[in-house]
């Protein structure tokens, strides 16, 4: 009995021992609350309604439905291997637990070398941990990454780009955006999101979402000019009885670099003189907008409810080195699937930073007109038809990772659509405590472009002002005169010495009479050296592209009698004329131009056109534009706006282009969104960049000559046209020297002959498109060039004295991919050799494939194709 009952007693204690051993096992390997959640959203899971129970049987449904899913999954996507090795990841790591423990990512984080590899290719890169909040690295694995290949190495037609968790951006949401956008027809710059397989170190992560940034390429991607991205930053923020004011700093991306091309820099003094302006209310939003993109793209969010895309720090704007305007670009919409976050009054309305920019009636009216195209979509199904098999193929081939994702129902944004068309009344407004709202705003300029080289109290002096937080060094500074020759000043300033933050004078006195151009190498706290540039008197907006305004018309014109008004534009008598003045028309103007008019331009006179240009000389009478000077003058500049423009028999001689300001176009004819009907064009000794540069436009030219060509001369970018009976004579007289020289363009050549071309009598390039034939090319360096992912069809092709070859094909710029090349029926004499044909690129040669041979590009630029542009 007693050994019975001791048996039991140990029984039941074990009984306890092992129950309380499995608790304490489940309780160390059951997860958290917020580990669940945190694996559910990182498979796809996004709750479509506000309901509890509503959201428990959507999340029954879509975990029935994840094994299927996951089964029919289209595996076809990207596979990224990402190796970085073990004490820099272990740098990331720190970073990561520095953010979970501070509740955000921190400022300063560490950038690690890495390697990266796609296809069988292996790229060296730079990683750092991407974003701000903690979304960003909530999970073990699938943080979101920011990646940039060394070199001009690219992959997937980026050379910058983020992998993120897809959830971190709704999983496909920037794509339905995107897609809106381009069925609407609206071309707003967007970045391209691509679905990938990520491997770290070995350990699958699974799906992840590359994410191209803001950054050269994204422009290039999106048919725009290389120019500069624009983004606000909180220079200082102030509260008062409930009002939130902030002072923005604006600045571009990639700075350093921008700062150090002149080129460029003087864009950068243009773009973000204009943003501050428009933000301290000394501008109106139509001044610095492009009006019809801006309005498209807000129309777009308030369709969506994206109020996301809103926030003062996800606005986003490309500076158009053309227009000189802002244009907006698709950043961190954070559209949501939720009836009750989409059916909201107008978010643009709750932003008074958006509000300033639709309180502008040019603003206002293209947004008007936007969103009932939307609306017009939306009633007639199109754009819910088109998204909903957009989603379907985007959503197949994201389920291997994210099982749990589930398509948007479109009824809450047709629900929208209808009720935007009438205001909205009935609906509530976005709910504050979604966002703390900036109430007032104001801007501050980079203390470079605050600061200024003047005269003052007749002296010259170069005004510093450093509004930093940080102290900047001055090490050196170079003065020289006009033309560049450095000046020794008598009695220079002690360097280095130093400018205190937000220190609002440190005045120098430059005492030289030919001090002109003044190079500062400054560095900021304990940042990099950097050099910064002043020019005497210089303002960053003294001369924009903008039409002259009615009610000076006829005050600009009262000394040109042989211009007459009309009803639409300025109709000139035919006779010879002198013009000493740089005329700017109004808009949707009509400059007519009758056979036998002769115009002589001083040498800062020239004309700039917002309409059409008609020219109707004859070939007994042409019209001809030419110095009044043995000196240049300031070329003709049209903004076309999509309008046709005709011009016949003309002859335009000695043009410089068009150089007001920090503007500064290319060529001597510049056109921009022009439709172009052109005959017997003849385009002589130029002294500019470009003879005839055109700029997202359309164009039939026949009988086009250009001789004496002092760079390129005709130079293309995203146009669409063929050119027939046309002859190209002495291109490159200074430097470059490409006769066709074109990017992203389509085009067709006909029956046309290039002599004496310095560089390439036809060179296409970033994805460009040519079909040349019956061409005639005698004595060039290079005669057809495809690369950058460009397709050339040349037939019935005769070349003499080709300095080098006579067809290639290669890449520059990796991140469009290789080009390709076929010729057919061709004679070359006296040729250096027929073609060349760089690895990953195609050429062929009457139906026979070539070899490919190493090319380096890098030094073919630096020598045989060296274009020494002129400035």
């Amino acid at each position: 009995m007693i050994l019975s009952e001791n048996r039991s007693r140990f029984a039941k204690r074990e009984r306890w021992y092992t129950i309380g051993g499995i608790l304490l096992i489940l309780l160390f390997i059951t997860p958290s609350p917020q580990t669940v959640k945190n694996a559910l959203i990182q498979h796809g899971f996004v709750a479509h309604s506000t309901d509890s129970n509503t959201k428990n049987k959507q999340l029954l449904n879509a975990l029935l439905d994840a094994p299927l899913k996951y089964l029919n999954a289209d595996n076809n996507i990207p596979n990224l291997q990402l190796d970085i090795k073990y004490q820099d990841w272990m740098r990331l790591v720190a970073d990561r637990k520095q953010a979970l423990q501070q509740g955000q990512i921190p400022d300063q984080r560490a950038e690690v070398k890495a390697s990266i590899s796609y296809l069988k290719n292996k790229y060296s890169a730079k990683v750092r941990l991407q974003g701000d909040l903690l979304d960003h690295v909530a999970g073990p694995q699938r943080w979101s990454l920011r990646v940039e290949l060394k070199g001009k190495n690219s992959i997937l037609k980026v050379k910058r780009f983020a992998l993120l968790s897809p959830n971190v951006r709704g999983n496909h949401a920037p794509l339905l955006f995107s897609n809106t956008l381009d069925i609407a027809g609206f071309d707003i710059i967007s970045p391209l999101h691509i679905p990938v397989n990520l491997t770290v170190n070995g350990t699958p992560w699974g799906l992840m979402l590359l994410e191209e940034v803001f950054a050269k390429e994204l422009l290039a991607n999106n048919n725009r000019t290389e120019g500069l991205i624009l983004k606000l930053e909180q220079a200082t923020l102030n509260e008062d009885n409930g009002q939130l004011h902030k002072v923005f700093r604006p600045k571009v991306f990639q700075q350093n670099a921008a700062i150090s091309d002149p080129s460029l820099n003087q864009q950068r003094k243009i773009a973000l003189t204009l943003l501050s302006d428009f933000l301290n209310r000394r501008r109106s939003a139509s001044d610095v907008f492009d009006s019809h993109k801006l309005g498209q793209y807000l129309a777009t969010v308030d369709l969506w409810s994206a109020w996301h895309a809103f926030s003062w720090n996800n606005l986003r704007f490309y500076y158009n080195p053309h227009t000189a305007k802002l244009e907006p670009i698709q950043s961190d919409e954070a559209l949501s699937p939720v009836p009750d976050k989409i059916l909201l009054q107008p978010v643009s309305a709750q932003f008074p930073l958006i509000q300033a920019m639709l309180d502008d009636d040019k603003v206002k009216d293209q947004y008007d007109k936007a969103l009932n195209h939307l609306i017009t979509l939306v009633n007639n199904n199109k754009l819910p038809e088109q998204l909903d098999i957009l989603q379907q193929q985007v959503i197949k081939k994201m389920q291997h990772g994210s099982p749990l994702l589930q398509g948007y129902n479109f009824d809450s944004l047709i629900a929208h659509a209808q009720c935007l068309a009438e205001g909205c009344p009935a609906l509530p407004t976005m709910p504050t405590a979604w966002h703390r709202h900036v109430d007032t705003f104001s801007a501050e300029l980079p203390w470079d472009i605050a600061s200024q080289f003047r005269y003052h109290n007749n002296q010259k002096q170069l005004q510093l002002r450093n509004n930093n937080q940080a102290p900047i060094s001055i090490i050196d500074l170079i003065v020289s005169d006009k033309w560049g020759s450095e000046i020794s000043l008598t009695d220079a300033p002690e360097l280095p010495f130093t400018l205190q933050s937000n220190q609002t004078d440190g005045s120098l006195i430059i005492a030289h009479r030919d001090a002109y151009n003044i190079k500062l190498l400054s560095r900021q706290g304990n940042g990099k050296l950097q050099t910064y540039r002043f020019q005497l008197g210089e303002s960053a907006t003294s001369f924009l592209p903008r039409p002259l305004p009615m009610h000076l018309e006829s005050d600009v014109l009262a000394k040109y009698h042989f211009i007459q008004v009309q009803q639409d534009g300025w109709y000139f008598k035919p006779g010879h004329w002198q013009i000493n003045d740089y005329l700017i028309t109004p808009a949707d103007t009509r400059v007519y131009l009758p056979e036998n008019t002769h115009l002589r331009f001083s040498k800062s006179a020239g004309m700039l056109i917002f309409g059409q240009l008609d020219i109707e000389g004859s070939t007994q009478y042409p019209v001809t534009l030419t110095a009044s000077s043995k000196k240049n003058w300031q070329g003709i500049a049209v903004f076309g706006s999509g309008s046709k423009s005709t011009i016949q028999h003309l002859e335009m001689i000695a043009s410089a282009s068009p150089k007001q300001g920090n503007w500064q176009p290319r060529g001597a004819l510049y056109m921009y969104d022009v439709d172009l009907n052109g005959s017997g064009i003849t385009l002589r000794d130029n002294r500019s960049e470009d003879a005839l540069n055109m700029i997202n436009s359309r164009f039939y030219l026949t009988k086009l000559i250009i001789e004496n060509a002092y760079s390129d001369g005709f130079d293309c970018d995203f146009c669409k046209g063929k050119i027939t009976d046309s002859q190209f004579n002495t291109v490159g007289v200074r430097s470059g020297g490409d006769a066709i020289d074109i990017s992203g363009s389509h085009i067709t050549v006909r029956n046309s002959q290039f002599s004496q071309i310095r560089d390439k009598a036809i060179s296409a390039g970033e994805h460009s498109y040519v079909d040349a034939a019956n061409i005639h090319v005698n004595s060039a360096a290079f005669g057809i060039v495809a690369k950058d992912g460009s397709q050339v069809i040349v037939d019935d092709i005769t070349a003499v004295d080709i300095k080098h070859y006579l067809f290639m094909a290669y890449m520059k710029k990796p991140f469009f991919g290789g080009a390709s090349l076929q010729a057919s029926n061709f004679s070359c004499t006296n040729c250096s050799d027929i073609s060349m044909l760089q690895k990953n690129n195609a050429l062929s040669l009457d139906g026979q494939p070539q070899i490919a041979k190493k090319l380096n590009v890098k030094k073919l630029y630096t020598s045989s194709m060296r274009s020494d542009k002129p400035k």
